[in-house]
């Protein structure tokens, strides 16, 4: 929650003479820090019956009181919860954010865990130019967090997935397709219901595909979908393929690797097939807010330091296309989203 300034304390923050401005940036670290303790201790579900003093809170979530006590009033402070002489009770625009909408909660406390365990020692990659550790190895060994990452990825693909299948226009006389980093199976399931006589492959991790094989068995879709695990810069993931989709993946690799794995894309699409690249790109989209802009480009730095990976220009990823033998793409925004959509047939002339 942002602090709530008054125009008097606005005044002396960002009085270009006293440069008291970074001040709030610390505040508001603390301040996030405190709101996923709260969120971790299940402090924000007590408010859903009313107000509660330090000593009630400390009862029922089994914690110290006075710990808890601190933890009320820098929240308070924060601006997440509201104080009547002991009595606490939850911001009603925290109440909206935290206690209505599940993907909030599962995204504050997924940061706060890459703050805390990850971004400790970001002047490493800063410096070298390469990530301190092989994060998705981190994920597996901590499987809290892999199925909490999982489940935001499973999240954003479900909002984008119908997008993304009618602005790719597959034609129907596709047969197979591989689904390049989409473990969770959402895209290949979005696909196969639109197109009932369309194989899939799914390639990744072998922990990543958990998720995709209990989701596709669920759906029906078991016998049309094939799983593949390894490392797609480095194992073989097959040929023939009439489409490949890469959603999200561009992102999490460097400009040299993205360019060696779509030119294996394009050797194992049949002639006249289509690459399909789902990207958040660094431009954004029009109109964006300052806080959306300023969280594109955390998430850029994000994504070098945890995996060497950046978000693109549409201008970069469209000219690794070209380069790796596939016609000029077709781009189209994915409406409400920062992501644009790169259609692009392999090049057999």
């Amino acid at each position: 929650m942002p602090l709530n300034l008054g125009e008097e304390d606005r005044r002396k923050l960002f009085d270009p003479e006293r440069g008291a401005a970074p001040l709030l940036d610390m505040v508001s670290a603390y301040v996030f820090r405190m709101a996923s303790t709260g969120m971790r201790l299940g402090l924000f579900e007590l408010f859903r019956e009313g107000s509660c003093t330090a000593a009630e809170a400390a009862a029922r979530l089994d914690v110290d009181e006075r710990g808890i006590g601190l933890l009320l009033h820098g929240l308070a402070a924060g601006g997440y919860l509201q104080r009547d002489g002991e009595r606490y009770s939850i911001d009603p625009v925290a109440e909206k954010f935290l206690l209505s909408d599940p993907g909030a909660v599962e995204m504050m406390t997924f940061y706060d865990t890459l703050l805390v365990h990850q971004w400790a020692d970001l002047e490493t990659s800063v410096r070298s130019g390469t990530p301190p550790r092989d994060y998705f190895r981190w994920l597996s060994e901590h499987p809290d967090t892999l199925r909490q990452f999982q489940r935001m990825l499973s999240e954003g693909a479900r909002q984008l997935g119908d997008k993304v299948v009618e602005l790719a226009a597959l034609p129907d006389t596709a047969r197979r397709m591989l689904d390049l980093g989409g473990g969770h199976g959402i895209y290949a399931a979005a696909f196969c219901n639109r197109h009932p006589e369309l194989h899939a492959t799914l390639f990744d991790l072998p922990d990543a595909l958990e998720a995709g094989r209990e989701m596709l068995a669920d759906a029906g879709l078991e016998g049309r979908v094939d799983f593949l695990g390894g490392d797609m810069l480095r194992d073989d993931f097959g040929s023939g393929y009439d489409a490949v989709l890469l959603a999200s993946v561009v992102h999490c690799l460097g400009p040299e690797d993205n360019a060696r794995l779509l030119g294996r894309v394009r050797d194992a699409l049949n002639p006249g097939g289509v690459v399909i690249v789902s990207e958040q790109v660094v431009e954004g989209r029009p109109n964006d807010t300052i806080l959306r802009q300023a969280f594109l480009q955390m998430f850029s730095l994000n994504l070098f330091h945890l995996m060497g990976g950046q978000l693109y220009s549409r201008e970069t990823i469209a000219g690794w296309l070209t380069g790796s033998g596939f016609e000029p793409p077709v781009l189209n925004p994915v409406a409400e989203s920062s992501f644009t959509l790169f259609a692009a047939r392999r090049a057999d002339g």
